[in-house]
């Protein structure tokens, strides 16, 4: 049997982020990205911070079912530490997708990735894809952020949201 499969991306470039009004971030723009650092130097603690990134619509998927093939969705973030942050691991600790106002999904453990990683969005939405696809509410990418160290920051080159269809023998529509 021959395994077929189409991704579709939905990606935003890292110069793409905003700040939380809550729990800002210091911003700077460079060509390869943002660079993201706290608003205070870290003490003893952490400061934690929080940024947002919007991600256009994934166009519509084809209906997939169990004897046809499946549908994965996988958030995937580009992301390297810089400076101080190489020893002192600065890191993700938390990711939310939301679709409006509306959380769709969040990791469920901490996460704790200073280097570029991808997640499997494995939550009962795979079912019902049109919550990522063609969502007239926007979808938005929250991430938290534990800083660590005298001078940490972190380097966000791209956010995306990847989707594949896996069929078995007939074929990608």
């Amino acid at each position: 049997m021959e395994d077929n499969s189409r991704s579709v991306v939905a990606a935003v470039h890292g110069n793409g982020v905003f700040s939380d009004s809550d729990q800002p971030d210091n911003i700077g723009h460079q060509s390869n990205g943002a660079l993201v650092s706290p608003v205070t130097s870290p003490g003893a603690l952490p400061v934690v911070g929080k940024i947002h990134f919007i991600l256009p619509m994934l166009p519509a998927l084809p209906a997939t079912n169990s004897s046809s093939g499946f549908l994965t969705t996988e958030l995937y973030v580009d992301l390297s530490p810089t400076g101080e942050a190489l020893r002192d691991l600065s890191q993700v600790t938390l990711v939310e997708i939301f679709a409006g106002k509306d959380l769709i999904w969040k990791s469920e453990e901490p996460l704790c990735k200073s280097k570029t990683f991808e997640v499997l969005v494995d939550s009962p939405l795979q079912k019902n894809s049109d919550v990522y696809n063609e969502n007239k509410n926007g979808l938005g990418v929250t991430m938290t952020i534990a800083f660590y160290g005298r001078d940490p920051p972190l380097l966000f080159s791209s956010v995306a949201l990847i989707q594949t269809i896996r069929r078995s023998g007939g074929g990608v529509p």
